[in-house]
């Protein structure tokens, strides 16, 4: 499944930010939204995107799949359920057990997550002026 990030921003209708879509490799999927957050709307885009085409083989062949994912809130939604019960089984990983069940979770996102966040810190604390004036 294709990568997709989610940044601060207007969800649509900015050409720039349509042009700033261009400056990433075609494979990944990249979002905008207002809390640089995952919500429902980027979940949904996601399962259409993303998820639906790299689990098309088993969509025709109607092979039984499993995808455990979080508690998170958007995860919870009914849009999000209903759009992944059409696709496969869903398990749904109690609080406090993912460093357990998602072990790259825990080893590989959180420490890229970090990594990301200080470079995004930097680059704000070096272009403040810019982003109060929304660029």
């Amino acid at each position: 499944c294709r990568p997709q990030l989610t940044f601060h921003g207007a969800p649509v209708g900015q050409t720039a930010r349509n042009r700033g879509r261009q400056e990433y490799h075609t494979g990944v999927n990249v979002l905008f939204n207002k809390a640089a957050w995952a919500n429902e709307r980027t979940m949904l885009q996601w399962i259409k995107r993303l998820f639906t085409p790299a689990t098309a083989y088993n969509i025709d062949h109607q092979k039984p799949r499993l995808l455990a994912i979080d508690t998170f809130r958007p995860h919870m939604m009914p849009s999000v359920h209903e759009a992944l019960r059409k696709l496969l089984t869903t398990s749904f990983i109690p609080g406090g057990c993912t460093s357990y069940l998602q072990p790259l979770d825990v080893a590989l996102n959180q420490p890229l997550k970090a990594l990301v966040k200080l470079v995004a810190d930097r680059h704000y604390a070096e272009h403040t002026k810019d982003w109060k004036k929304g660029r």
